[in-house]
């Protein structure tokens, strides 16, 4: 009571001093909150009596009779403080109401009533807001705009259409990514509280439908590189050796997509006219066709890059791939050290169900169903019988997993037997029960983006289903 009036710093009794902005205040109020103490209840009434008309709030500690002109990113952060308060349910409800109809139909939020561009950083805190107070479908819907909106060092820039990323934004963004919020601040999303809104919900937009995917043009890019694909034929393994593997995966993606045709034909011409990496090895040097050493994963994998793309697999790289798996299929069982045959239908130097999967698809796609029956019995008696999926590798000791299972679903879906399909259906039953919470899967390396996009083929065979 000895003070002056007003309290120097201070716009009115409750002002944090010399914050000056609405988000100041509402910073201090949760992070008393967060540790543990009370806030003073002017403090927090301060807060509350900021509302402007349409249920937002302002961006500065306005007094009363000053213009209110409400912005969604603060408004946002005062409902999540005073939600955390408690006590104030009516103004968190007309706040809650006022973010669901200020959202677009894109799922973003602008950071000021009037601007039109989308913001990250509005939209990351509304989001966090929205999910914490039970609207999820609105949330989500901003945190899959956002997603589109990262830039390629991965921050957030304030708004679309601007290419500066900002600390500020990034942190609002990645906090609802997380879907999480800064009171929770927690990878594990909240519950939604088990009291019914107030108000009736609103009409607004939704998350994305399932089945929204990657941005295919920025990834074929990626693979196109000049500084990955050297000279654009192939990628290196190691300096001046050709990863004839990852090449061929390469490819695949790029037919997949058909968002650059010109460098697919480079890496294709490369491999089937006789092209050279730089320690002088071409494609056949990789599936050591026509020698005693001929691998029938990489032969196959090779075959179904030439079927892909239209060439013929019974003259690439002047070899006749196709002849070469009916070769390379064993009769029986060899020696270990180094293990040729693991059994009688594996190929030659198949050692895992992945390259046992491609020596079949590339057999059936080039109609040798017949050739190809015994290596499909034999990729079935790899199947463990408890879950009906696959192992990772032949002849040693492997875990059931996703990677080798999707993989080997794939291949059999070519087949029209009911026994094939009977193991198509029981193997998705297990991939799909193998999702973890967060999306992903765990394969052979963990939780990666691999596993989680072959797990993500694999369940495309039935797709109506999963």
């Amino acid at each position: 009571s000895d003070a002056p009036q007003p309290v120097p710093g201070c716009t009115t009794k409750g002002d944090f001093r010399t914050t000056g902005q609405t988000e100041g205040q509402t910073l201090a109020v949760i992070a008393l909150l967060n540790g543990g103490v009370t806030p003073p209840a002017e403090s927090v009434a301060r807060l509350a009596q900021l509302q402007c008309d349409d249920g937002g709030f302002p961006s500065f500690l306005i007094l009363d009779g000053q213009v209110c002109e409400s912005e969604a990113p603060t408004t946002a952060l005062v409902a999540l403080a005073l939600q955390h308060a408690g006590g104030h349910t009516p103004v968190v409800t007309k706040a809650r109401s006022s973010l669901k109809k200020a959202q677009f139909n894109t799922g973003a939020w602008p950071a000021a009533s009037y601007s039109v561009p989308g913001s990250a950083y509005a939209t990351g805190w509304v989001a966090q807001t929205l999910r914490a107070l039970g609207d999820r479908a609105h949330a989500d819907a901003g945190v899959s705009w956002t997603s589109r909106q990262q830039l390629p060092g991965g921050g957030f820039a304030f708004e679309e259409g601007t290419t500066d990323p900002l600390l500020y934004a990034t942190t609002a963004a990645v906090i609802a990514g997380a879907k999480s919020d800064l009171v929770t601040l927690t990878t594990k999303e909240p519950a939604p509280p088990t009291t019914p809104p107030t108000t009736p919900p609103t009409t607004g937009p939704t998350a994305p439908p399932a089945g929204e995917g990657p941005d295919l043009k920025k990834g074929s890019a990626y693979l196109a590189d000049h500084k990955r694909l050297i000279q654009g034929r192939y990628y290196e393994g190691s300096p001046r050796f050709a990863d004839y593997g990852m090449t061929i995966d390469g490819a695949y993606a790029l037919a997949a997509t058909g968002h650059d045709n010109a460098t697919l034909r480079n890496i294709v011409d490369f491999l089937d006219k006789g092209g050279k990496d730089a320690s002088g090895r071409g494609i056949h040097d990789w599936t050591k066709i026509g020698t005693k050493y001929a691998g029938g994963g990489f032969i196959g994998k090779t075959a179904v890059l030439a079927e892909s793309v239209g060439r013929d697999p019974r003259n690439f790289g002047g070899k006749n791939l196709i002849a070469a798996l009916a070769r390379g299929t064993c009769a029986a069982t060899t020696p270990a050290e180094p293990r040729k045959c693991a059994g009688k239908g594996n190929y030659t130097y198949a050692t895992s169900v992945f390259s046992q999967s491609l020596g079949i698809i590339a057999q059936v796609r080039a109609g040798e169903t017949a050739a190809a029956k015994q290596p499909v019995t034999y990729l079935k008696s790899l199947r463990d019988p408890s879950t009906g999926g696959w192992p990772s590798l032949i002849g040693e000791p492997s875990d059931v997993e996703v990677d080798s299972t999707a993989m080997a679903a794939m291949t059999l879906d070519l087949l029209p037997d009911a026994d094939s399909k009977a193991a198509v259906d029981r193997a998705l039953v297990w991939l799909a029960d193998q999702q973890l919470p967060d999306g992903g899967f765990p394969g052979a390396s963990g939780n990666s983006v691999n596993s989680a996009a072959l797990a993500v083929q694999g369940l495309s065979l039935d797709s109506g289903k999963y």
